[in-house]
């Protein structure tokens, strides 16, 4: 998919059952070019994290560039049902899409998305700040500093209820950052109508979202499941390692193409 500049769009309203829906057109949209959309995938990851490793600035510089990296696999899954494995200069024209100058010979989308990528984290870090003040910050020291759960099992159970309450914090604010990218980059909204028009199109449609998280939740049990079942099954204790790692990067790459099928399926382009 490549940048339409000031399309206007419109949200559809859908069933609870679409949440799971999305899920299998994620398969679909998978399935059509896996080597393709784990490479983009990959690179997502890769270039983030190589970005984060430098000091001071990295942090910085990793969340601006973020929504345009993401929009660039958002693009590749767009671009990968029409394109074969023989043609793979059509998917990496996709995945540096969002860095391309336009029309006037600028990058406005990117300056955009550089800027929805300081806003979103802004918002994060407030969030995160705030809700520490109630858990004394527990949980993100856990979770998002890595620091290791406490041995005792009380501190411990007041950990997980701590990142419980951050996770139900979060949901509000990944509803207003659902597709912006997309609404940003592609159709040219402002930063401010495309988290309304995120917000909007997930609380309509928050019955399709919870069985979208239920279902999801449900598959990373099962299968996580299934991994040490296994394992027991070999006498192989570190064979759950082994597999577990690959398993958690191709559930990761299908959600990424989850996250494309709930765009296609509310966001409608008006002629």
């Amino acid at each position: 998919m490549t940048q339409s500049s000031n399309t206007s769009v419109t949200l559809r309203t859908v069933p609870a059952l679409a949440g799971w829906l999305w899920i299998k057109r994620g398969w679909q949209l998978l399935k059509a070019n896996p080597i393709h959309i784990h490479m983009a995938a990959f690179f997502f990851l890769g270039a983030l994290g190589i970005v984060s490793l430098v000091p001071v600035l990295g942090g910085i510089v990793a969340a601006l560039l973020m929504p345009a990296l993401y929009l660039g696999v958002m693009a590749t899954i767009a671009q990968a049902e029409k394109t074969n494995s023989g043609q793979p200069g059509q998917l990496l024209d996709a995945l540096g899409s969002p860095f391309k100058k336009d029309a006037t010979g600028e990058r406005s989308a990117l300056k955009q998305l550089a800027l929805l990528g300081a806003v979103y984290a802004l918002a994060v870090f407030a969030m995160v700040g705030l809700y520490s003040l109630f858990d004394g910050g527990s949980a993100f020291k856990t979770f998002i500093l890595g620091d290791p759960l406490p041995a005792d099992a009380k501190d411990r159970a007041e950990v997980m209820s701590g990142f419980v309450g951050l996770v139900l914090i979060y949901a509000p604010l990944s509803m207003a950052f659902w597709f912006t990218q997309q609404l940003v980059g592609w159709h040219g909204q402002s930063i401010t109508k495309a988290v309304f028009f995120s917000w909007i199109g997930c609380w309509r449609n928050k019955a399709a979202f919870a069985i979208y998280a239920l279902a999801w939740v449900a598959i990373f049990m099962s299968t996580s499941l299934v991994i040490v079942a296994l394992s027991s099954l070999f006498g192989s204790p570190a064979l759950a390692g082994i597999l577990l790692t690959p398993l958690s990067l191709f559930l990761m790459v299908w959600v990424m193409c989850s996250f494309y099928a709930s765009y296609e399926s509310l966001v409608q382009i008006v002629e």
